[in-house]
Formats: C-alpha cells, structure tokens, sequence
C-alpha cells in the first residue's frame, strides 16, 4: 500500500491531473519501436561492443541537446564505465571516472524533463543525477529488472495505462525510478553489450573491477534509404 500511495503522489506532482497518457492501441510505445527516417540516433563505441540509442528530443528536448553537444564536442570519448549494478543499470559519463564529476553545456544543472512517454524499461537512457537532483554529463542505462505481477497491479492501481504495464511485464526494467529519474532515449541495438557490461564484476561502491572505456559517442539523424 505505501508503495502504491508514494507512486500516485509522484503521479499527480510530477505529471500533473491533466496530463495526457498514451492511447492503449495494444502496439509497442513509441519509445520501444525500431527508429526510422528522421529519426535522432547516437551510436556509443565501447571497449566492450557498441550500444546504439534512438533519442527523444520531442519529449526531454534539454537532456537531448546536452547529450548531443558533449558527444560533439568528445567529451565522452575516454570517459569509463564508472557504476554497475548487476540486473540493474550501468552508468557512465562522467570524465573523472568517480561519479562525482562532470558537467552540462551549460556549466550548471538542468532540471529534469519527465514525460509520461517515457518511461525506465529495459534499455531506457536516463539523467543520472546527484542529491541536488539535477541534470550533468552522466547517464545511465537500464541492464535489467523483473516487473511481477504483483508490481503490475499496483502501477495499474497508481494509475499506469495498461500499454505500459504491460510494455513493463514484457520488456522488464525498473519502474520505480519512473518520475524521479527523467528518460531521454532508448537502447535499439547492442542491449547485449548493456548486459556484458552489467555482468561484469563490480566492487563494494559498484565500480567495475575491468576498466570499460567509452571510445567515441557519434549522433546523427537516420536517412530515408535509396
């Protein structure tokens, strides 16, 4: 019951009584489809095997153009995999490699964007942020998560449209970050690598006892094909 009382008041805070949820058409959410034409997509080369990520700038327009403008610029490039918490999610970008570093382009937080399109499944790309709730250089992605029945029932209950309870009971993730951790794009293809690299070992403060190193972040938008 308290679980399902603190998920309606993050409902009603955060998203507001009259915002719109998504038509239960029983298809896939849009952030779970394959991306197309004109689409905005970012490619993350790793040590371990390249991730690709389909963004989302319609819904969390700052956290996109900051993720874009960092990855210009490279200032992901040879960033580390610096958390890992198996079944869970993997973070990176932070240039320090500690956690506790990095930046926006705009030299200062940003609040975070949330939006009832986009929610912490399996493959979600999230704003990791510290205690003062704002947004830097640092993401996360979701590597894993059993949504059970049980779970199921009380986001129905604290208001989830079907479609995405049942997008969570089918693809997995982590719900309860949803509303306190603002998504901004989507694992499409290398959610393997996402799990390689959950998998691996990590120590008492969840760093990685094999150094994972990001390589190069590329974002462009896809063409119609000839």
């Amino acid at each position: 019951m308290k679980r399902i009382l603190a998920m309606v008041l993050l409902l009603i805070c955060l998203c507001g009584c009259g915002s719109e949820q998504p038509a239960d058409t029983g298809e896939l959410p849009e952030q779970l489809c394959q991306p197309g034409p004109g689409d905005r997509v970012a490619e993350i080369e790793t040590s371990a095997g390249t991730i690709k990520l389909l963004l989302f700038p319609e819904y969390a327009p700052q956290a996109c153009e900051n993720f874009e403008s960092l990855a210009a610029a490279g200032y992901y490039d040879g960033c580390s995999v610096h958390k890992i918490i198996e079944d869970f999610c993997i973070q990176m970008g932070d240039p320090t490699g500690t956690g506790s570093g990095g930046e926006s382009i705009w030299s200062e937080g940003f609040e975070p964007e949330f939006s009832d399109q986009l929610h912490n499944y399996v493959g979600a790309v999230g704003v990791a942020t510290g205690d003062s709730g704002l947004g830097g250089s640092q993401f996360y992605i979701i590597s894993g998560g059993e949504v059970t029945e049980e779970l199921a029932a009380e986001m129905t209950a604290a208001g989830y449209p079907q479609q995405v309870v049942d997008s969570y009971l089918s693809t997995g993730g982590q719900p309860l970050l949803d509303y306190r951790y603002a998504v901004f794009a989507q694992v499409y293809e290398g959610l393997d690598v996402v799990q390689k690299i959950s998998g691996k070992n990590a120590d008492e403060l969840m760093r990685p006892e094999r150094t994972i190193t990001v390589k190069s972040v590329r974002v462009y938008q896809l063409e119609p094909e000839a």
